[in-house]
């Protein structure tokens, strides 16, 4: 049915259990103006190589996938040049792979839930972007942020609501991040 939607903008496909995935995966690259798209929960595992025609794509939410093959769904990405915000809550990243940095739109990241995730590459991965504005950590179980936080400086704002930092941490990393909207 998604066939008969070419000037689709923006499709939730979330948390759909009726989705036949594949086949919806496989026709979604066929809509040309898609600029918006959800598929939180789906238990996709692979993004097809053909997700890549989908050039006007600048929001990705794929998040609560916690089998999706990172690497090979990192490797596609990298070729999505207009891509500006990807949501990766609750998929089990560890860490930031240096193919993410070919992505110089993006500047939204949300990883929320991910509580193996390496800080370090993260805030390795923000500085040598330098397009990156917001950036979403909640919920990761954090009580530190690494002692350099220079990294970070080019942030607009940074959640980290729902962890677990004590006060006179929070005022270190406010004080670190003066020109930045840090939210706890």
């Amino acid at each position: 049915i998604l066939m008969y939607f070419p000037l689709l903008r923006e499709l939730d496909l979330g948390e759909n259990d009726a989705l036949q995935l594949k086949k919806s995966l496989q026709v979604l690259s066929e809509i040309k103006l898609l600029d918006k798209l959800y598929l939180d929960g789906t238990g996709i595992r692979r993004l097809p190589n053909k997700f890549t025609e989908l050039k006007k794509l600048q929001e990705l939410s794929i998040g609560n996938n916690r089998k999706m093959d990172l690497i090979q769904m990192f490797d596609v990405l990298s070729d999505m040049k207009s891509l500006q915000v990807l949501s990766l809550e609750n998929s089990a990243i560890t860490e930031l792979p240096s193919t993410l940095a070919t992505i110089s739109s993006l500047a939204g990241l949300v990883l929320d839930k991910n509580e193996e995730i390496d800080l370090e590459s993260v805030i390795d991965y923000v500085q040598k972007s330098g397009n990156i504005k917001v950036l979403l950590l909640r919920s990761n179980k954090l009580t530190t942020l690494p002692d350099d936080l220079s990294g970070l400086r080019g942030l607009a704002v940074l959640e980290l609501g729902e962890n677990q930092f004590s006060d006179a941490e929070q005022q270190r990393i406010t004080e670190a991040l003066q020109d930045t909207k840090v939210n706890f």
